[in-house]
């Protein structure tokens, strides 16, 4: 599967997440998504469209290719017979976060400064946190399908390699 081929494929499926894809697919539409978000961004700068800290057109872009990319993750995931719900994985530090900010703020309500080490040390656990998570989805994208010997299907479809095997 090539780059042109990967990204229609996705768009195509743009909410499907049933189903298995190769990854080819996958990372495919990963390049494309980075490097749209770096074109587009180089872009708002160029033209000023940027506000808040945000631009105009690489957000537009990222909101565009977020369900697809999910979607294309999960399908992955299929592949290497997991359940796309793996994904949800990308919320725990999010969560973990959000908890730490509303003791700091109970803490600062007491009348008691919050010393700048809460706040790094804060942010850095989210960094580090979601750092682990996003390697260990990488690392189950990148691993080849798992069958049995013999079999073309897991529990989540048809092997999208199989049609490759019939037709050589």
């Amino acid at each position: 599967m090539n780059f042109r081929v990967a990204i229609i494929k996705c768009f195509m499926l743009y909410a499907v997440f049933s189903g298995r894809a190769k990854r080819s697919e996958y990372w495919w539409f990963v390049l494309f998504s980075i490097l749209g978000q770096i074109f587009l961004g180089i872009i708002d700068a160029m033209l000023g469209l940027i506000i808040s800290g945000q631009g105009i057109l690489s957000t537009t872009f990222g909101l565009s290719v977020m369900i697809p990319g999910l979607a294309v993750c999960s399908r992955r995931l299929h592949d290497t017979n997991r359940s796309g719900w793996l994904q949800a994985l990308f919320i725990i530090p999010f969560v973990g976060f959000i908890l730490m900010i509303i003791k700091i703020g109970e803490y600062e309500n007491k009348g008691f400064e919050v010393p700048t080490s809460h706040s790094l040390l804060t942010f850095l656990f989210l960094i580090l946190t979601l750092g682990c998570v996003i390697v260990v989805n990488f690392i189950f994208c990148a691993q080849n399908s798992i069958n049995n010997p013999g079999e073309s299907s897991n529990k989540y479809g048809e092997d999208p390699y199989w049609e490759e095997i019939i037709d050589e």
